[in-house]
C-alpha cells in the first residue's frame, strides 16, 4: 500500500468518520493494521480512546518500546457530524495528523524508515487481530466512509505555499481538493 510496494515507502491514509458515543471502557479502534498476541506488534492504528480523543499510533517493528504516538487530537468531534481524517507518511521525515484541514500534529518518523507496517490484514472499524493481550479495544461505534490509502505522501500548504512545521489550517493542495470534493456529500 506504500510507494516502495514492500511498507517502507510514502503513503496516506483517508477517510470519512462520524460518531456521537464511544465506550469508555475501552479504547474503540476506528483502522487497525495491528496484531496483538503479545509477540507481533507492527503495524499502524487509529482509534477513539476512553475520554473520546482520537489518538494514532505507529508500532514499527515487533518490539513493544518501539512505538510512536503519531498525536491525539483534544478537539471535540463527538458530534454526529462527519469528519475528514488524513494522516500522512512520508517515510524520509515526518507524519502529519490532519482533521477537517487542520494539521494537528507533525511526528518526526526518520529514524523508522526501514520497518514495514504493513504485515497483518486491516481492519476497518474493528478491533485488532488475536488481541489477547495489552489495553483491549472494541469494534467503532460510529461510520467511516470513503476510506481511501494512497501509495504516496498527499500535498497540503498553508497560506503561504509552505508546508506545516506546527498545527495550522491547510488552505491548499491535494487534502483540501479532497476535502472540498466530499464535503457535498458529508454533510
Amino acid at each position: 500500500f506504500d510507494a516502495l510496494g514492500n511498507g517502507k515507502g510514502d503513503f496516506t491514509i483517508e477517510f470519512w468518520f462520524k460518531y456521537d458515543y464511544w465506550d469508555t471502557t475501552y479504547h474503540n479502534a476506528i483502522f487497525t493494521t495491528m496484531k496483538d498476541d503479545g509477540t507481533n506488534t507492527a503495524g499502524f492504528e487509529i482509534l477513539v480512546q476512553t475520554d473520546g480523543t482520537l489518538k494514532a499510533t505507529c508500532a514499527f517493528d515487533d518490539v513493544w518500546g518501539n512505538r510512536v504516538s503519531l498525536g491525539t487530537i483534544d478537539a471535540d468531534k463527538d458530534d454526529g457530524k462527519w469528519h475528514h481524517m488524513v494522516i500522512v507518511f512520508d517515510r524520509s521525515n515526518y507524519t502529519y495528523f490532519i482533521v477537517d484541514n487542520h494539521m494537528y500534529h507533525r511526528t518526526d518518523i526518520s529514524s523508522h524508515t526501514a520497518t514495514s507496517i504493513w504485515k497483518f490484514p486491516m481492519h476497518i472499524g474493528a478491533e485488532r487481530i488475536d488481541i489477547t493481550h495489552g489495553v483491549g479495544r472494541t469494534p467503532f461505534d460510529g461510520e467511516v466512509d470513503d476510506f481511501k490509502i494512497y501509495n504516496r505522501a498527499l500535498t497540503f500548504y498553508k497560506a503561504d505555499g509552505t508546508i506545516h512545521t506546527s498545527a495550522g489550517a491547510i488552505v491548499s493542495g491535494e487534502v483540501v481538493r479532497n476535502y472540498n470534493a466530499g464535503k457535498r456529500s458529508h454533510r
